[in-house]
């Protein structure tokens, strides 16, 4: 059975721990806070994926990124997690392709709302890491 695994820890200045796990493959690093907000949009893709259109969010390193494209077929999914040298400047950018392959859909959901929800419960300092710009979209995901 599939395994797909999202885990924050808590933001210190600015800076939020991420977890990803499919299957076997394991990534872990710190995303900034610049940019859009990761909650944010880990939140659209959810409300889109229920939808059945094609989603991505962005992990923003700082000048790196790591970008989770899902492209819904029906009950399954293909995710693809790239990692983006330079994301703001795609002159001097490479992007290397991490993983892809087809994976539930419905885990997948499943496991972002968890790590969205989770998140929500931890404790931390309000300028350690923003809030969602829109928690009317936050909240009708965690309530799903």
């Amino acid at each position: 059975m599939q395994k797909t695994v999202f885990t924050f820890g808590r933001p210190i200045s600015g800076w939020l721990p991420v977890k990803i796990k499919v299957n076997d493959f394991q990534l872990e690093f710190e995303v900034s806070d610049l940019g859009l907000n990761v909650i944010d949009q880990l939140a659209e893709m959810v409300l889109k994926l229920e939808s059945n259109l094609n989603s991505q969010c962005y992990f923003y390193l700082e000048p790196a990124a790591y970008v989770v494209v899902v492209e819904p077929e029906f009950e399954i999914a293909l995710l693809r997690i790239k990692f983006v040298s330079e994301f703001d400047n795609e002159d001097i950018s490479e992007t290397k392709i991490l993983l892809e392959q087809r994976i539930d859909l419905s885990i997948f959901k499943m496991s972002v709302i968890k790590a969205l929800r989770d998140f929500q419960n931890l404790e931390y300092e309000q300028d350690d890491w923003p809030l969602p710009k829109d928690p009317e979209q936050l909240h009708r995901v965690l309530a799903s």
